[in-house]
């Protein structure tokens, strides 16, 4: 199947790939800080808007929206190519970065994009790398929580889900039970959309 075509535009996927043979691809703060000042760059030539993002010692997760047709093939081939380049340079080593094509799931229902974000978010602390999610500098989490002022992130449409509250969000990726809120996190979303009338 051409993968240009797996896309639709207006739509959200969640992207993810891991290093070739489950390797390291992050051995350093600059490999992080390389990583998203790329992905900025190719993000910016190419119409795929970003909505959240989690890097992890041997893996990254994106999860954006597509709004130009073949943008997210586009983007993902040239800063992928990129990456190993700039990878093999810095390490002396040849060969892929990544283990094969980088991996996609569409995000079809609010429910889907709820859970998504928050496994994001929360992937560093299921991996012991820290004890809360905003301890973690390579999401957007932070910049959620307004902790820091992150531009390279539109969370407007996850945020939405939760009647634009943070609040709400925050508890919900924190409380370890979220998956069983339910009626729970109805009630919270009926609370503040009529704390905004």
């Amino acid at each position: 199947m051409n993968r240009r075509m797996r896309f639709v535009t207006g739509q959200m996927y969640h992207l993810y790939n891991r290093g070739n043979r489950k390797a390291e691809v992050f051995h350093d703060r600059q490999d992080y800080l390389h990583f998203l000042r790329q992905l900025r760059e190719y993000q910016q030539k190419h119409p795929v808007t970003l909505i959240a993002y989690c890097l992890m010692p041997n893996h990254y997760h994106l999860l954006v929206r597509q709004d130009g047709d073949g943008a997210i093939s586009d983007m993902m081939q040239a800063f992928g190519t990129s990456l190993s380049k700039s990878y093999n340079q810095k390490y002396q080593t040849v060969g892929a970065l990544f283990q094969g094509k980088f991996r996609d799931e569409h995000v079809g229902h609010t429910g889907y994009l709820m859970h998504l974000a928050r496994y994001l978010h929360r992937n560093p602390v299921k991996a012991h790398l820290c004890r809360a999610p905003e301890d973690w500098e390579f999401s957007n989490y932070r910049d959620v929580l307004g902790l820091r002022h992150g531009k390279l992130c539109d969370f407007s449409t996850v945020l939405a889900c939760f009647a634009n509250e943070v609040k709400i969000y925050r508890e919900y990726v924190l409380d370890p039970l979220a998956d069983e809120w339910g009626p729970r996190l109805m009630k919270k979303i009926r609370e503040a959309l009529n704390r905004h009338k």
